[in-house]
C-alpha cells in the first residue's frame, strides 16, 4: 500500500485515512497540524518564552541554517532556501521552522508580485 500524498510504501496496519485518502504517518501529522506562521498566541508565547529565558534563546541546527542563509543571501523565495539548505527535507518541515522563527520575530515574509520572500526580521 501507498501514502496517496507522498507515494511512501506503508506496511498493512500502519495507514492512517484522512479526508478519504490513506496517508502515511507523517503525511497525517502534517494534515492535523497545519502551519501557521501568523499566529498571534504562538507569537505572544514566543516572546514571553523569550523573556523567561532572558533572552538566551537556542535555535535548532535547521533553524540556526535559514537564519545564516537568509542573513548571507538576503529575501528569497521558501523553495529555493529549501535547495540552499541542501537536506533531504520536505517544504513543509523547513515551513514549520521558518513558523517557529516568525512567531520569535527573527524572520519575516513580504509579497512581492506572485512571490512570498522569507527575510530575516
Amino acid at each position: 500500500m501507498e501514502c496517496e500524498k507522498c507515494d511512501v510504501t506503508i506496511v498493512s496496519g500502519d495507514e492512517r485515512d484522512h479526508n478519504n485518502q490513506t496517508l502515511c504517518e507523517d503525511c497525517y501529522i502534517d494534515s492535523l497540524s497545519t502551519v501557521k506562521a501568523c499566529d498571534p498566541w504562538g507569537a505572544r508565547s514566543a516572546q514571553n518564552f523569550d523573556k523567561f529565558v532572558g533572552g538566551a534563546v537556542q535555535f535548532t541546527s535547521l533553524q540556526s541554517k535559514i537564519l545564516n542563509i537568509l542573513k548571507v543571501d538576503g529575501p528569497m523565495e521558501p523553495e529555493i532556501l529549501l535547495k540552499k539548505l541542501s537536506l533531504d527535507v520536505p517544504l513543509s518541515e523547513i515551513e514549520r521552522e521558518f513558523a517557529t522563527l516568525h512567531h520569535m520575530g527573527k524572520v519575516g515574509a513580504k509579497k512581492q508580485g506572485k512571490n512570498v520572500l522569507w527575510l530575516m526580521s
